[in-house]
């Protein structure tokens, strides 16, 4: 009966020996899958972060090009006034010829 008893008992030692096998090993990968996991998200967020920058130079660029633009869009009305203008005196002139023209005989 003894022998029973202690057999038992090796059984429960070696029973909880593995168990607190099985969770320290658990624990481990559990530890090694967090670290994982805060180094992913360390990284995942220095790439956000210079992406958002990436993006304010890119807007800071985008407003001085539209600054740009504006100034370009005005100069470009003021051609096209004195565009208009031309052509008005062109056609003017143009149409002095005609009449002039109309007045010398054609062969």
């Amino acid at each position: 009966m003894l022998v029973a008893v202690w057999i038992a008992l090796g059984i429960g030692a070696a029973s909880a020996i593995g168990g607190s096998a099985l969770v320290v090993s658990r624990a481990l990968r559990a530890w090694r899958s967090l670290r994982a996991l805060a180094r992913s998200a360390r990284d995942s967020l220095a790439t956000v972060e210079s992406n958002a920058a990436a993006g304010a130079e890119r807007g800071a660029a985008l407003a001085r090009k539209s600054g740009d633009t504006t100034a370009a869009v005005t100069r470009l009305e003021g051609s096209l006034a004195t565009l208009a203008v031309l052509r008005a005196a062109a056609g003017e002139a143009g149409g002095s010829l005609r009449r002039v023209r109309a007045l010398v005989p054609r062969k």
